[in-house]
C-alpha cells in the first residue's frame, strides 16, 4: 500500500476521533457508552497508525496531525475527572498551568533569572559600590527617601489606582522579555538579566540602610509571584525565538508559529501572575501589618503558585 492509499484510506478514523475526542472535552453531559467505547477502538488503532506513519517515514504533516491527535486522545483518555467548566475555565486552569509546567526553557529561565536576584542582592547589600555603580546613587536616594515613607491605610481610590500602575509597570517588563525573544532568545534573556541585577541590587542597597523595615515591608506578599512572572515570561520569548532559528526540519515560517502555539499560554500565565501581584502590591504592601503576618501571606501565594502550576486547582475544580 502506498503512502497514499494508506492515508485516504485512515483519514475517515482520523477524523472520526478528533469529533469524538472534542465532544469528550467540551459536553457538560456525559456521553452515551457506544460513543466512549468507539473512542477506545480509533485510540488504539490511531496509536498503531502513528507508529506506521513514524516507520515508514510518512510525510511530516502526516506525523505531526497523529501526534497531536495521539497526544489529545491520551489526555482526554487519562484524565476522565477533566473538570466541566467553559473553555476559558479549561484554558485558565488545565492549558496554561501544563504549558508552563513542561517547558524546559521555563525551567531554566527562571532558575536563571533567581540565581542572578539573589547573587545581585547579596552583592548589592554587602557591596553597596556594586549597586552604585549598577543602578546609580540618585537612583538609590530615590528608593531609599520613597520607602522610608509608609502608608498606614489604603483607599478603594488609591488601591484602584496603584494596581493599575503596578499592572501596566509589571506587564510592560513581561511583554518585554516576551517580545524581544524574536531575537533568538537572545532580547529576553537580556531583558531578564537587566532585570534581575537591577531588582536584586536595589533590594539589597535598601536592606543595608534606614529604609530596611520598609522595603522588608513592602515585598514580602507580592514579591514571590512578581518575580516568577519575569522568568516565565523570559521561558515564553525564548521559546518563540528558538523556534525561529532552530526550526529544524520546519520551514521557519510554520516552526515561528508552532512555536507560538507553544508559547502563548506561558505568557498568558505570566500575566496573570503579574495581575494578582499588582492587586496583592496595591492593597496590602503598604499597610503597617506585623512583618510575620506579610511573610505567611506570601509564603501562601507561593504555595498557591506552586499548587496551580502543578495542576491542582485544575483537579479540585473537576466535577
Amino acid at each position: 500500500m502506498t503512502p497514499a492509499a494508506f492515508i485516504q484510506k485512515r483519514s475517515d478514523e482520523w477524523k472520526e476521533l478528533e469529533e469524538i475526542t472534542a465532544q469528550l472535552e467540551y459536553r457538560q453531559k456525559r456521553e452515551p457508552p457506544q460513543s466512549v467505547l468507539r473512542f477506545g477502538r480509533l485510540y488504539r488503532s490511531i496509536c498503531t497508525d502513528l507508529s506506521i506513519a513514524s516507520a515508514f517515514r510518512l510525510p511530516s504533516e502526516t506525523v505531526r496531525r497523529l501526534e497531536r491527535l495521539v497526544s489529545r486522545a491520551h489526555g482526554t483518555l487519562y484524565s476522565a475527572g477533566r473538570f466541566q467548566a467553559t473553555p476559558l475555565l479549561r484554558y485558565l486552569f488545565d492549558t496554561v498551568p501544563g504549558a508552563i509546567r513542561r517547558d524546559r526553557l521555563v525551567q531554566f529561565s527562571t532558575v536563571l533569572f533567581y540565581s542572578f536576584f539573589m547573587l545581585s542582592l547579596c552583592l548589592g547589600y554587602f557591596t553597596p559600590d556594586f549597586a552604585r555603580d549598577l543602578v546609580g546613587t540618585a537612583t538609590l536616594q530615590n528608593y531609599q527617601e520613597m520607602h522610608q515613607e509608609r502608608s498606614r491605610s489604603v483607599s478603594a481610590g488609591d488601591a484602584a489606582m496603584g494596581s493599575g500602575f503596578y499592572i501596566m509597570n509589571n506587564v510592560s517588563i513581561n511583554l518585554t522579555c516576551f517580545g524581544l525573544g524574536i531575537l533568538g532568545g537572545i532580547g529576553s534573556l537580556y531583558i531578564m538579566i537587566y532585570n534581575a541585577l537591577h531588582l536584586g541590587s536595589v533590594i539589597g542597597f535598601l536592606l543595608g540602610t534606614p529604609a530596611k523595615e520598609s522595603i522588608l515591608s513592602w515585598i514580602p506578599i507580592h514579591a514571590p509571584l512578581e518575580l516568577t512572572a519575569i522568568g516565565i515570561s523570559t521561558g515564553a520569548g525564548m521559546r518563540l525565538g528558538l523556534s525561529l532559528v532552530l526550526s529544524g526540519n520546519l520551514p521557519r515560517l510554520q516552526s515561528l508559529q508552532e512555536g507560538a502555539r507553544k508559547s502563548v499560554p506561558i505568557i498568558v500565565g505570566a500575566a496573570l501572575c503579574t495581575t494578582v501581584a499588582a492587586f496583592l502590591e496595591a492593597l496590602f504592601a503598604p499597610l503597617d501589618l506585623p512583618l510575620i503576618q506579610k511573610v505567611l501571606i506570601g509564603l501562601c501565594m507561593l504555595l498557591l503558585l506552586w499548587v496551580y502550576l502543578a495542576g491542582g486547582l485544575s483537579r479540585a475544580l473537576r466535577q
